[in-house]
């Protein structure tokens, strides 16, 4: 069945040599190392395998002996140095127009995404996003690295020792997690189901720093014609698996007939496109509990009542027998084995055993 590979521009990594030479670390060894080539970060517009940076994140803060590797690569990031992104973002004339143009503008640097930007009854705006569900390498590192670029790209306008309202993650606490307290305050949730930021209403009204009148325009129109021209992943399997991943964790019924009206066709409509990309329902299905079961297991404490939940398990005893099933060992053991560096379960043929949904 398909498997789209999650991906991010080369440019994440435009200062990372300068700052890996000032330790007198080789950037190719850990390149080499992370599965990339030694030019990968040449050429800033080069789209990389997103798994494949987010483990040289990890093996950059494993040899730097740096648990907030992510937040400390983050404060040398330059800013705009992740192009028309970047540009859109510090062009942007309110700190709203900045959550505002992440929403709809970071597919362009990342794909796929689906980020959420909502202002609350109280004028509270939340932004939000989860990542790929194929982005399956660790994430803490990576993740640290977003949410700080982007706190850091807001006290543009707030301030140096501004704080939002709230700040959520959706990884396990790290071992340390004072770096996290000392750059985003104290207001920390760990294990969420998103990464989000709260911001209250009066910081949403700050007028960013302005570089040139009118430049936000004449790069918001840049913008709307790459998206044009960026390629959407439309196939019926990429669209079955963003919405298992959400009706999963959520309660809805995911079963072939109701996703079959969410996504506005017959369920024999849906079966046929699936057979023309040489999968079932019940691959995807497979595929995407996979996949998540992988990132929580690794990367966050949940309990495994919560996991089976999450992943639309009706208990904890059908969740043990899909993982010695697929895993050939308990919850319990694929954590500890994914924890120490295992490897995880490769995606399913469409030759595999077919899903029990229950």
């Amino acid at each position: 069945m398909p498997f789209h590979e999650p991906t991010v521009r080369a440019s994440i990594l435009v200062a990372l040599p300068s700052y890996l030479g000032a330790r007198d670390v080789d950037i190719r060894s850990l390149l080499s190392e992370a599965g990339l080539s030694e030019t990968a970060a040449d050429n800033p517009d080069e789209p990389l395998p997103l798994n494949n940076v987010g483990m040289l994140f990890e093996l950059t803060a494993s040899r730097l002996a740096d648990p907030g590797l992510g937040i400390s690569y983050a404060k040398v990031f330059p800013p705009g140095a992740t192009g028309l992104l970047g540009h859109l973002m510090i062009t942007a004339p309110t700190v709203r127009d900045v959550f505002q143009v992440l929403t709809r503008y970071l597919q362009v640097h990342t794909t796929p995404m689906q980020p959420r930007f909502e202002i609350h009854d109280d004028g509270v705006g939340w932004f939000s996003f989860a990542w790929p569900s194929s982005f399956t390498s660790p994430q803490i590192q990576y993740t640290g690295f977003a949410m700080a670029s982007l706190i850091l790209r807001l006290r543009r306008a707030t301030g140096p020792n501004w704080l939002p309202l709230a700040v959520h993650f959706h990884h396990r606490a790290p071992d340390d997690v004072e770096p996290y307290r000392h750059f985003f305050g104290s207001r920390l949730k760990f294990d969420q189901r998103d990464c989000s930021i709260a911001v209250d209403a009066s910081t949403l009204a700050m007028p960013m720093p302005e570089l040139l009148p009118k430049l936000h325009e004449t790069v918001r129109a840049m913008g709307d014609r790459v998206l044009k021209e960026h390629v959407h992943l439309n196939d019926a399997a990429s669209q079955l698996q963003h919405l298992l991943a959400d009706r999963l964790p959520s309660g809805q019924p995911f079963d072939l007939d109701s996703v079959a009206k969410a996504l506005g066709t017959q369920p024999r409509g849906l079966q046929w496109r699936l057979q023309q990309e040489a999968t079932t329902y019940e691959q995807v299905l497979l595929l995407t509990r996979m996949l998540h079961a992988e990132r929580h297991l690794r990367d966050s404490n949940h309990p495994m009542t919560e996991i089976a939940n999450l992943l639309g398990f009706s208990e904890l005893s059908a969740f043990t027998r899909w993982c010695q099933r697929h895993y050939k060992m308990t919850p319990s053991a694929s954590r500890r084995h994914l924890r120490q560096g295992g490897g995880a379960a490769p995606p399913p043929s469409p030759r595999s055993p077919l899903e029990d949904p229950a």
